[in-house]
């Protein structure tokens, strides 16, 4: 039996299901076990049926809209500690660049990140800016970059940030409840401040991943990969497995 089913989804074969990324089909029975996460699609009576699947003529038809995530990574930022940040899909599908970090600027000044390193807070310049790009534009080579730089020039922030990406990571499922997190979080910026060993950067990208997916949590329990954004990547590249099916490595 193939283990790519419809438009290449995986298939575990002690399970006998194929996983869907959001929920698993019975090929036996040709039915999904489990119901859609939308209650109708808007497409007619047809839509409203939670156990369908493009209209159940999957041959003819294939469903590419997503609400997935992006990790992203500047491996070379804050004297090699590294940056994180994410792009992620609201409800409608629509892409979001997520940064948390103190104000973008350009490169720190020595006193401010003597200033970081010995605890003192940092003026949080965190934001949440609509990107207008499409999935199938990101996923190509320079596309993360492209969708940042796009993101960036709106905000006004420091103009080489995107220049800075070195990897990324795709996560592919519902990671809706990401984004309502991170519209939330940055709502609320201006009652926080930004620390370097706390409540920095990739504590809060993988908070707003765990709002989704719950392994983020049990990956990323050691205090250490929390700590520092290129530990926390390079337990990504390790065990990535452990998050799910459904992830890529970009080329950013």
């Amino acid at each position: 039996m193939s283990c790519f089913f419809l438009i290449s989804y995986s298939s575990p074969q002690e399970l006998g299901f194929y996983y869907l990324k959001s929920r698993y089909y019975d090929p036996n029975i040709c039915r999904f076990i489990n119901a859609d996460g939308l209650a109708s699609t808007g497409q007619g009576f047809l839509g409203c049926n939670m156990f369908a699947y493009c209209y159940n003529r999957a041959v003819s038809f294939e469903d590419d809209s997503g609400k997935d995530a992006i990790w992203i990574q500047e491996l070379k930022s804050a004297g090699y500690a590294g940056h994180t940040g994410l792009l992620v899909q609201d409800g409608d599908g629509a892409w979001w660049f997520f940064y948390w970090g103190p104000n973008d600027s350009g490169d720190l000044s020595i006193k401010t990140m003597i200033d970081a390193i010995s605890g003192q807070p940092l003026s949080n310049g965190c934001y949440l800016i609509p990107i207008e790009t499409t999935t199938d534009e990101i996923k190509k080579s320079g596309g993360v970059k492209a969708a940042v730089n796009s993101a960036i020039k709106q905000h006004g922030g420091s103009s080489d940030r995107f220049e800075k990406l070195s990897s990324a990571f795709y996560f592919e499922g519902d990671y809706t409840a990401t984004f309502d997190y991170l519209s939330k979080l940055v709502s609320h910026r201006g009652e926080r401040d930004y620390y370097l060993y706390w409540d920095n950067c990739v504590e809060e990208s993988t908070i707003a991943l765990s709002k989704s997916n719950k392994a983020f949590l049990l990956m990323f329990s050691n205090p250490f990969t929390t700590l520092i954004p290129n530990a926390a990547f390079g337990a990504l590249c390790l065990y990535d497995s452990n998050i799910g099916t459904g992830i890529t490595r970009l080329e950013p």
